[in-house]
């Protein structure tokens, strides 16, 4: 905390993403233990929750990432978003929504629909009231959002506007 004591905040998420930078040599000689991994293709690399990652470049980095969860991880779900909320720290989606999802995909295990459907309730539970109120002011019309994408369906789409701009013009 004390390299940074300008970006900490008194909250939850005490520093934000992507906001500080610092020497490896700064570390080490306050002794923070570092260790070096080396990503071979084809290989993953899991960071457990609440762990604290620094990256070192030296030069030119190419990188990507994928997030997933495992199912023990819907249990505490809300716990997280709400740690976020209450620091002021933006939400790339819906929760409601990504539970939602999780339900009406037809991959969807037996053992994690077990653990969706009752916040899927929950969330229906809230939300009904609200409705209901929506109605009473007179309001009739809501939006009903479309499911995800499939796949496969987007592949078919960029097959056919690849066909389409692949066609030559002779004039």
């Amino acid at each position: 905390m004390k390299f940074v004591r300008n970006c900490c905040r008194n909250r939850g998420v005490w520093l934000p993403i992507d906001t500080v930078m610092l020497p490896p040599s700064v570390l080490i000689e306050s002794g923070v233990s570092l260790s070096r991994t080396l990503q071979e293709p084809g290989q993953f690399i899991v960071v457990s929750p609440k762990a604290s990652t620094w990256r070192l470049s030296t030069g030119y980095v190419v990188s990507e990432s994928v997030f997933l969860a495992p199912p023990a991880w819907l249990k505490t779900a809300h716990v997280s978003f709400d740690l976020l909320k209450d620091s002021c720290e933006p939400s790339m989606f819906s929760l409601d929504r990504l539970f939602i999802s999780i339900m009406n995909d037809q991959r969807t295990s037996v053992e994690v629909l077990k653990q969706v459907i009752p916040i899927v309730a929950a969330i229906f539970s809230k939300e009904k009231p609200k409705r209901d109120i929506m109605r009473s002011l007179g309001i009739t019309k809501f939006e009903i959002l479309p499911p995800p994408e499939i796949p496969n369906a987007r592949k078919k789409i960029n097959l056919q506007i690849t066909a389409i701009t692949s066609v030559k013009c002779i004039g």
